[in-house]
């Protein structure tokens, strides 16, 4: 996933009804039941098929708004820390095929070279250009 991406996310959530997010039976209504979101309350209740998948799915609507905002928060946090850690110098590898540079113990990629084609996947500004090599 790019920048890019996660930028058309959140325009998208920002353009969604303002709100509390909610299942028909958790909004106080004793007419709609849990297979129903309700947006806000000005707004007629979404209803889905009453029986478990549709429940499933209400639910899943209704907790998409919070949810969403939460995980982009946690990945805007995840890649300012990434962006911090990382080692902007080169891997050089030994005949093993360990990265040297960065101590690279594992049989894994180095961690340093994966954070740094990560944050080139989100990098700010162009969403084509990381920061690897900065």
């Amino acid at each position: 996933m790019r920048r890019s991406n996660i930028t058309a996310i959140r325009r998208r959530l920002a353009a969604t009804t303002p709100g509390v997010w909610k299942t028909g039976d958790r909004f106080g209504s004793g007419t709609l039941g849990s297979h129903a979101v309700v947006l806000s309350g000005n707004l007629p209740p979404l209803e889905l098929q009453p029986d478990r998948n549709g429940r499933n799915d209400a639910a899943f609507i209704a907790h998409a708004h919070q949810d969403v905002a939460v995980l982009l928060a946690e990945l805007e946090t995840a890649l300012a820390i990434i962006d911090d850690l990382v080692d902007p110098d080169p891997c050089w590898y030994d005949h093993g095929g360990k990265c040297q540079a960065h101590g690279q113990a594992s049989d894994e990629r180095c961690a340093h070279a994966r954070a740094q084609e990560f944050l080139g996947r989100h990098a700010k500004g162009n969403p084509s250009e990381g920061n690897a090599g900065r």
